[in-house]
């Protein structure tokens, strides 16, 4: 009996000592091809990807930190909610002029240590998936500075990229860089540093399991510009406006912040290939 009671307490132990480790959520592409992993570690949104089975974006984190409360840490899961779309649309400029668009989408909740709740909206359609972050007014706050973005990207080993570096600012003709692309870098080592981050639209070679090109959209004149940055885990981050900007438009990431609270953000997208 004394055994008995010793091994169920270990078992005990070990369950409790692992509940800062789970998935919460998952969801899959029409076709089940795609899938997305949520997970809430010690605090912490996490996500991975995978096609086909195979793994295209290892558990990489979520969250936001804003001027009124930080959704970057100690947050707790609260519920998820699962929904499709689905919606025809003509675009002209593009090779396929009719388009059909159906996607599974998964809402997952979190609630932070100041009890004010992220939500975070994935869509998943075949080949591609998108995500943004819904943020319900803060007691009598209804709009607030986003100061930086958790988002990340963690992309397999294996993964070589081709990005276009950021130019240096108040460079180029009229002192206007960084207004548009330089040239891109083949096949780079993942976790190369450019001294200015680089910019949207990123392709990554996943070795012979795939690409992802990764790209904004949705996004409307209100939106501040953004970019993507490395650290020192080679993970690939998403920054907002940067400091030498911020004198110039010291408004944008308020509004930044309405048009999220109001109209549910910006897309992210991430495309398969």
């Amino acid at each position: 009996m004394i055994k008995i009671l010793s091994y169920l307490s270990i078992l005990l132990f070990l369950l409790s000592g692992v509940s800062g480790f789970a998935q919460v959520a998952e969801i899959s592409s029409p076709d089940g091809r795609l899938k997305l992993n949520i997970f809430s570690e010690n605090g912490k949104a996490l996500y991975n990807v995978t096609f086909q089975g195979k793994m295209m974006l290892d558990k990489s984190p979520l969250g936001l930190i804003t001027n009124e409360s930080d959704f970057s840490k100690n947050l707790k899961f609260i519920n998820s909610k699962k929904d499709q779309i689905s919606k025809n649309y003509t675009n002209e400029k593009i090779k396929k002029s009719q388009i059909s668009y159906t996607a599974n989408t998964l809402t997952v909740n979190f609630v932070n240590e100041d009890q004010f709740n992220i939500g975070i909206e994935f869509q998943v359609s075949n080949n591609n998936l998108a995500f943004r972050y819904e943020i319900l007014p803060m007691k009598d706050r209804l709009s607030a500075v986003v100061q930086s973005e958790i988002t990340g990207y963690r992309f397999p080993s294996q993964t070589t990229t081709f990005l276009s570096p950021m130019m240096k600012p108040m460079t180029g003709f009229a002192r206007t860089a960084p207004s548009y692309e330089s040239g891109y870098k083949a096949d780079a080592e993942l976790g190369t540093k450019a001294d200015y981050g680089y910019v949207f639209p990123g392709l990554f070679h996943i070795g012979n399991d795939g690409w992802i090109l990764l790209s904004e959209t949705g996004v409307n004149s209100l939106f501040c510009a953004s970019h993507l940055d490395t650290t020192s885990e080679k993970i690939f981050t998403r920054l907002l406006i940067r400091i030498w900007l911020k004198t110039m438009v010291s408004e944008v990431p308020e509004l930044l912040f309405r048009f999220r609270e109001k109209h549910h953000g910006e897309l992210l997208r991430l495309e398969i290939l």
